[in-house]
């Protein structure tokens, strides 16, 4: 394959990335390059660590305020996958053709087959490209349950030992698409996903789906999935102090509202993050997790915000 060909297949390659990435809400970045402790600076408010927030005039707790741990562990972070280790992963999906090499890529294509690595992220990436669309009668008869596509990912990830230790089944989301016309056809798709655990809380920066298509068929498979080493316990700020700073930062409104009136809280919990939407971080950080619904222009919406739950570490998160 000519060069030019190459760049042109990494190019593509990285769009794709990039967009099953934004969905996601969070950024593949490089990372810090610093040392677990280093650039650690005490906050003494929490700042806002997402973007595209609302202020909302009152919100108010709908739930008991639940009760937890005093203390949590942070955790280090290894993002690094090996060559020796793409390989060996592309081999167990069967794919043994031409290996195109970039700084920190590798590229590994065989007929519509493309399993894409990054070294140094550890974000692999595979994806069939010669899936046609169908009609709706057609997806409508031959597109798996929820409970089916489940079965077909789960069969799929054991089968070629892609499964990582610890992978929980979380949730299936329904993909949908249409082009063309006379007649329309559409691409119609269902996502698997797992969701990864340490001590019994989400890590909600690690991903890992399954897309199957309306004929039973695995078209995608995204994992960034990392290990963890415990660091050091730190003292968390409780929910009554977390709720404060919620009032200041604002929430996230996915749905989009003008004018937000009062949100309600009716779920907190805890999980791990170990990237922002701007940069990757070197150690796994607890931050409260607030989840309820926002009224306003006459209607309401789900809302969600994370509020760091370690003063120390809030620097380390800004945007």
């Amino acid at each position: 394959m000519m060069k030019s060909q190459k760049t042109i297949i990494i190019g593509v390659l990285a769009i794709v990335i990039i967009i099953i990435a934004c969905t996601m809400v969070y950024s593949e970045t490089s990372g810090f390059g610093q040392s677990p402790t280093a650039g650690i600076s005490p906050v003494s408010t929490v700042e806002l660590i997402l973007q595209n927030t609302q202020q909302v005039p009152e919100i108010r707790l709908d739930i008991p305020k639940p009760a937890f741990p005093k203390e949590l562990m942070v955790y280090t972070i290894d993002r690094n996958i090996t060559e020796q280790e793409v390989l060996t992963l592309a081999n167990n999906l069967g794919i043994k053709g031409e290996i195109i090499k970039e700084p920190g890529i590798i590229v590994i294509c065989q007929d519509s087959v493309m399993f894409d690595a990054n070294l140094s992220s550890g974000v692999v990436f595979y994806i069939k490209t010669d899936v046609p669309g169908n009609t709706l009668e057609d997806i409508r008869k031959y597109m798996p349950s929820d409970e089916e596509a489940r079965e077909i990912a789960d069969n799929f990830l054991a089968s070629h030992d892609l499964m990582p230790e610890g992978a929980k089944f979380y949730s299936v989301t329904h993909n949908e698409g249409a082009f063309g016309s006379d007649p329309q056809m559409y691409i119609t798709s269902k996502s698997v996903w797992y969701s990864h655990e340490i001590d019994g809380y989400r890590i909600l920066t690690d991903k890992l789906y399954v897309e199957i298509r309306d004929n039973g068929a695995v078209t995608r498979m995204f994992r960034r999935w990392y290990g963890y080493e415990p660091l050091k316990y730190y003292t968390i700020i409780g929910p009554d102090v977390a709720i404060a700073s919620l009032n200041k930062t604002g929430i996230i409104i996915p749905a989009g509202m003008n004018s937000p009136e009062k949100a309600v809280v009716k779920e907190i919990s805890i999980g791990y993050i170990g990237s922002t939407q701007t940069k990757d971080l070197p150690y796994l950080i607890p931050v409260y997790v607030f989840k309820g619904e926002v009224y306003g222009d006459g209607t309401s919406s789900d809302f969600y915000q994370w509020i760091p739950a370690i003063p120390e570490l809030t620097q380390e998160l800004l945007t």
